[in-house]
């Protein structure tokens, strides 16, 4: 039997704004839960699995600067995004933060 909620949370993996328009349609009360889980600015949907830990969260807590908080948030995401132009943006920002660090011990090395 054809199940119009369910095929609605299938093309949301797709286009979420369009399938909880149609969801609305049958049912308001899962639309509404649906905007609140995939929410594209407080929610991303290739941040929300179940039982994740929010990049943001964790970069904020941690005090990560912008180069490790950017290798979190792709290494975070890639398998839900954009795959492996997510793992080589996280490359690029580690290879730089790797030389970052390796400018400071030199420059601490050379003082002494």
């Amino acid at each position: 039997m054809f199940d119009p909620i369910k095929a609605m949370e299938m093309i949301a993996m797709f286009d979420p704004i369009k399938a909880m328009e149609m969801i609305a349609m049958f049912d308001p009360i899962k639309a509404m839960e649906m905007i609140a889980m995939f929410d594209p600015i407080e929610k991303p949907q290739h941040y929300n699995q179940p039982g994740a830990v929010e990049p943001i969260d964790f970069i904020v807590s941690n005090r990560l600067d912008f180069l490790e908080g950017n290798v979190v948030k792709y290494i975070a995401r890639y398998k839900h995004k954009n795959g492996l132009q997510d793992l080589l943006k996280a490359q690029e920002y580690l290879r730089r933060l790797v030389e970052r660090e390796q400018r400071k011990a030199l420059a601490v090395g050379g003082a002494d």
